[in-house]
């Protein structure tokens, strides 16, 4: 079965911690044991009617509101096969009440029968491991998680049983579930009893074994536990919105292209950093300023900032996005033999060190939802920064549409580019961390109305000096 919230439904992978949240969940919002179940028909992919995946409840159950947000855990493969082994043929060691986790006191008990040779009846953790379908792990988790149609994943959260009380609060607070944040955080923690120490004596996890496991189940470190597939679906949505933009149908990409434009928010960019009202004192940035615009699109701001720098460059994720500027730029005639620098999402590899005097980005850090993308291009935008140069962003301040990301999240799923994984500031004391860590200062911000269009409640225009 699966567990219904107000907002939400938790899909339940066996072997990945989910009853420990369904425990955390029902101390926390104060529920009755089993009162939110969702029953099911039929048996599920482990021949029992206890786990329900997410494609069984929507076509079961197609009454329920398809804006609940579905969420679910997946674990590391080799520690979920290592349970599921310790399980399978070591069930002595498992207490009732404790299942499927080794309790923390039977080790006495486990290190005496990890001095025994395992009885013939019983397969060693190798010879278990070889036995099983390559990918195994990766079929589970794609049965329970992605669409009949073959989209995965399908569920709109996927949190990490290494990150379970930090990722099941995080996505409470993200569904806006009403709940006790305490009830969890003083919950004692999941008992993983394949992970001891006693436990590995009788596993015998070795290289070999170790390797074939990442190999049989790349397709999961890379979906889960690397943020290469989030950047590709990043410059998918990007490449197919980009390849929709002409001269004559500018709104892809960016929205209201010239309406945009009008916007005299984007001055605060470079507040108290360029005069563009006839006032020539205290101006950081000379008209003479190379500047370099992160998330460039089709390029609105290298055209509309053109006449006020020796110099825009532009840096995106797509190269119809590039080409696309160029084009706009040369009809516009604002083209100043401009550079185009192609980025990975990670990375401003293309990029020299202290060439810029100003790096600037709007409407595009916003939609990157995983934090750790972000934290390194801030030290990318730093390191391609002059001496005593300026970073200037906009962002999304506040939460507005739900589903939306805190700033401190890691969404490597995030199966959009923006909407419900657009990534809003909570304070402007996150971003003042993450530029001091980055080796910024002189640190300023100011909060406005959000453009037109945007679901956030307000806008953060932020600056930064490189050290």
């Amino acid at each position: 079965m699966a567990m219904q919230l107000k907002n939400s439904i938790f899909i339940h992978i066996p072997k990945t911690g989910g009853t420990w949240v369904r425990k955390a969940l029902e101390a926390s919002m104060h529920l009755e044991k089993d009162a939110n179940e969702i029953p099911i028909d039929g048996i599920d992919y482990w021949g029992k009617l206890a786990h329900s995946t997410a494609s069984q409840v929507r076509f079961q159950h197609k009454s329920l509101p398809k804006e609940k947000l579905m969420f679910s855990f997946v674990r590391d493969p080799a520690d979920l096969l290592k349970s599921l082994y310790i399980e399978k043929f070591w069930p002595e060691l498992i207490t009732h009440d404790e299942r499927p986790s080794i309790d923390s006191t039977a080790s006495a008990q486990i290190k005496k029968y990890a001095q025994r040779k395992s009885p013939t009846k019983k397969k060693t953790f190798r010879e278990f491991v070889f036995s099983l379908d390559e990918g195994y792990v990766t079929t589970l988790y794609k049965n329970f998680l992605q669409a009949p149609v073959g989209v995965f994943p399908y569920v709109d959260y996927i949190g990490r049983t290494e990150n379970l009380k930090e990722d099941l609060i995080d996505f409470l607070e993200i569904a806006e579930e009403p709940f006790e944040r305490s009830a969890i955080e003083n919950m004692p923690p999941a008992r993983i009893g394949a992970s001891s120490d006693a436990a590995k004596e009788i596993i015998g996890y070795d290289e070999e074994v170790e390797q074939y496991i990442k190999q049989s189940e790349e397709y999961v470190y890379k979906t889960f536990y690397s943020s290469e597939p989030y950047l590709n679906i990043q410059k998918h949505s990007y490449d197919k919105l980009a390849s929709l933009w002409s001269i004559k149908h500018k709104n892809f990409v960016v929205g209201p292209f010239h309406r945009q434009n009008q916007w005299e928010d984007y001055e605060l960019l470079f507040h108290a950093m360029f005069d563009f009202h006839g006032n020539t004192t205290h101006l950081p940035l000379a008209s003479d300023a190379l500047v370099l615009d992160f998330g460039c699109g089709p390029g609105r701001n290298l055209d509309k900032y053109a006449s006020n720098f020796k110099r825009i460059d532009g840096v995106d994720i797509s190269y119809i996005n590039l080409n696309n500027a160029k084009v706009w730029l040369k009809h516009a005639g604002t083209y100043k033999e401009n550079i185009f620098y192609k980025t990975n999402g990670r990375d401003l590899s293309e990029v020299e060190s202290g060439k810029y005097d100003a790096v600037m980005s709007t409407i595009t850090l916003q939609h990157i939802a995983v934090h750790r993308i972000r934290f390194g291009l801030f030290r990318e935008f730093r390191r391609v920064l002059k001496s005593g140069g300026w970073f200037t962003a906009q962002m999304g301040f506040g939460k507005g549409k739900l589903g939306a990301v805190p700033y401190n999240r890691d969404n490597i799923n995030a199966g959009r580019r923006n909407g419900r994984t657009d990534v809003y500031v909570e304070s402007p004391d996150q971003l003042y961390r993450d530029l001091k860590l980055s080796g910024f200062t002189d640190f300023e911000y100011w909060i406005t109305e959000p453009g037109p269009g945007d679901e956030h409640p307000n806008w953060i225009f932020f600056r930064a000096r490189k050290i």
